[in-house]
């Protein structure tokens, strides 16, 4: 169960990207002429039914976007409900990120202090035939940004990218050298 969790942890810290560093096929301008089929430059309701979205998603999409309550969208108004939904977004994966660094805590902090100190680093990694070697002490100081030789939970949670790799490195087993 807990190679398990572990796995999870790795898996969510280190393919989580922010809403934002998300590549669009198209850009908005794009988008919204592809919607707008009668290229009176708004989006009906009529006209985004036809892309496949259902009445009821359309409906909780204009409460949001259609800002002066006309009935349809402007540009102007996609792209500020585009703003909107990637904020919301954001924020999604913030709170993701938090939930994954309190995991990691929980499953590493052994003295259950809030923090990872590169021993228990070790003892954790030890539990899956992990050597906690020079490459791992390397990321595990370049995390510690207050330099205090723990990792404290916005530590972890801002730099996920790096504990999923920090956690990688850590959990490879040792291999004997050969000379």
């Amino acid at each position: 169960m807990l190679r398990i969790l572990c796995l999870a942890v790795v898996c969510h810290c280190a393919f989580a990207a922010p809403a934002d560093t998300l590549s669009q096929p198209r850009s908005s301008e794009d988008l919204f002429k592809a919607v707008d089929a009668n290229h009176d430059s708004f989006i009906s309701v009529e006209e985004a039914v036809k892309q496949g979205l259902s009445l009821t998603v359309v409906q909780e999409v204009f409460a949001i976007a259609d800002e002066d309550k006309d009935a349809k969208i402007s540009f102007p108004e996609f792209q500020m409900y585009g703003a909107k939904v990637r904020a919301r977004s954001k924020a999604e994966d913030e709170r993701k990120m938090a939930a994954a660094a309190n995991s990691l805590l929980t499953l590493v902090d052994h003295n259950a202090n809030g923090k990872i100190s590169f021993n228990e680093l070790r003892v954790f990694a030890g539990q899956f035939g992990g050597a906690a070697a020079d490459r791992t002490k390397q990321l595990f100081d370049e995390l510690d940004s207050d330099k205090d030789e723990e990792l404290n939970g916005e530590e972890v949670s801002n730099n996920h990218e790096k504990v999923a790799i920090l956690l990688q490195v850590a959990l490879i087993p040792a291999t004997p050298n050969r000379g």
